[in-house]
Order: structure tokens, then C-alpha cells, then sequence
């Protein structure tokens, strides 16, 4: 493949006295960006170790989201082989040891392995909310003929935030920003996501993200930052069938 760099601007608005915009740097895949004070970059197979200091970290406080080790590795494979700019991205702070990182992959919308799909009954609020947000629509209602179908390429990207007790809200408010703008500036450039299963729907499965995602404990720190920040908070109770543990699903459109 012939190196490719694009330079794509990331228009920061939290930080209204910044003369300029920061750029993100996209070089086979390898992104690099800066925000108000942190820099953000994929991740490498170097930063296994400091990421397994972090999920050490994380575990002291169970509404936090979790993760194994091997993240790294499959994320490092994404972006090397699989050439697809939506993998994990870390946030460093000059001269500090501090290691939040950011998750980016694919929501299935119809099912989380091929061949397997929601239950149309256990997780009827999940595909509501799915239906809700625009990715997924019920084909000839109340035929039977009837079928559930994805919004013509449409998808929902997940974010998985690891991010450090200790960071304050001003840094965690610009590691959120930081990655929906990366996730808009991908969008802009028709970016697809991973593959997400092979449900043979008359579809691409490699889906143009239309929200960020994420799913959070109830308990979770982050939520009432979120909300301030323009993310919308479900807490439908139903939702704890998705994953046999209690659950709101947070949510950012990005084609505003």
C-alpha cells in the first residue's frame, strides 16, 4: 500500500481560549494528536506492561470497566494488519507516569458472534435502543415476511474509557473530547469500523459509525461529567439482560 498521510484538523471547542486547533496525524493508521495538555496515540506492543499497571489500578473500584491483557494485542493487530483506524488509543501526560486509555471498536447491532443474534424477548430493550439510534429497522411489520434489517450502512462505535482515579475532570473531560472528535474526523473521511459478524443481511458489515457508545455501570464516576458534555445517559433497567450485570447505555451523536 502507498504511505498515505492525512492531516485532519480537530476542532477542540471546550477549550474556547485556543487560538488554534490541534492536528491529528494519520500514518498508516498510526495516529497521533494533542489536545489542551495531553497527547493521544495508538497503541503499541510496547505499552503492554504499563497497561497492565492500569488494569491493576482499575480493578480497586468495581463500577469501572474491564478488560484483559490481551486488548493490547488484538488492538495492535487491528491497526497493523487490519489497517482500521478505530483501535485503542492512549493519552500520555508529559513527565508523568499516567496511562488512560480509550477503547474503540464496533457495537453489534444485530449480534455479538456470527450466527448469534439478540433474543427478540431477553434483550428487547437493547434492540429498541439499537432502532432508537437510528442503526437498525423492522422490514415489513407485521407480515411474515417480517425482518429486522441494518439502517443502510450504519453502525455504533463503542468506547471502553480506562481511565485513572487520579486524572481530574478537566482531563478526563478533554480525553472524551479529544476521542469524539478523532471518531468525527474518521467518520468525515468514510473511515468503516471492524468487521462485526456475518449475519448475511443484504449489508456491509463494515459499518460508518452514526454514535459513540459505551456501556457503564450505574455507579460509574464519569456519568454526570458525560451528560454535562452533551452525552445522553439511558438507564433502562432492562438493559441488565444485555449483560447479566446492571447497565446504562451512554451515547453521542456523531452526525451533528
Amino acid at each position: 500500500m502507498i504511505k498515505k498521510i492525512l492531516l485532519l484538523a480537530l476542532c477542540l471547542s471546550w477549550i474556547p481560549a485556543m487560538a488554534a486547533a490541534p492536528t491529528t496525524q494519520f500514518d498508516f493508521n498510526m495516529i497521533h494528536g494533542q489536545t489542551d495538555s495531553l497527547h493521544m496515540r495508538s497503541i503499541t506492543s510496547r505499552d503492554k506492561d504499563a497497561f497492565g499497571v492500569l488494569l491493576d489500578d482499575l480493578k480497586k473500584d468495581p463500577t469501572n470497566p474491564s478488560v484483559g491483557i490481551s486488548a493490547v494485542d488484538a488492538h495492535v493487530i487491528r491497526r497493523e494488519k487490519e489497517n482500521n483506524s478505530y483501535h485503542m488509543m492512549v493519552f500520555m501526560v508529559p513527565g508523568e507516569t499516567l496511562f488512560p486509555v480509550v477503547i474503540q471498536g464496533r457495537m453489534p447491532v444485530f449480534g455479538a458472534a456470527a450466527g448469534k443474534g439478540y433474543d427478540p424477548l431477553e434483550h428487547a430493550a437493547i434492540i429498541a435502543k439499537w432502532k432508537s439510534l437510528g442503526v437498525r429497522q423492522t422490514v415489513g411489520e407485521g407480515t411474515d415476511d417480517a425482518h429486522d434489517e441494518r439502517v443502510r450502512n450504519f453502525g455504533l462505535l463503542n468506547f471502553v474509557p480506562l481511565i485513572p482515579s487520579t486524572l481530574t475532570d478537566d482531563a478526563r473531560r478533554e480525553i472524551y473530547t479529544g476521542m469524539v472528535d478523532l471518531a468525527k474526523a474518521l467518520r468525515a473521511q468514510g473511515k468503516l469500523m471492524p468487521l462485526e459478524n456475518s449475519h448475511k443481511l443484504e449489508c456491509t458489515d463494515a459499518a460508518l459509525p452514526n454514535h459513540v457508545v459505551m456501556l457503564l455501570d450505574p455507579k460509574f464516576r464519569d456519568l454526570g461529567l458525560l451528560e454535562s458534555m452533551g452525552w445522553s445517559v439511558d438507564r433502562n433497567p432492562e438493559f441488565e439482560k444485555f449483560y447479566n450485570a446492571p447497565r446504562v447505555v451512554v451515547t453521542y451523536d456523531l452526525t451533528h
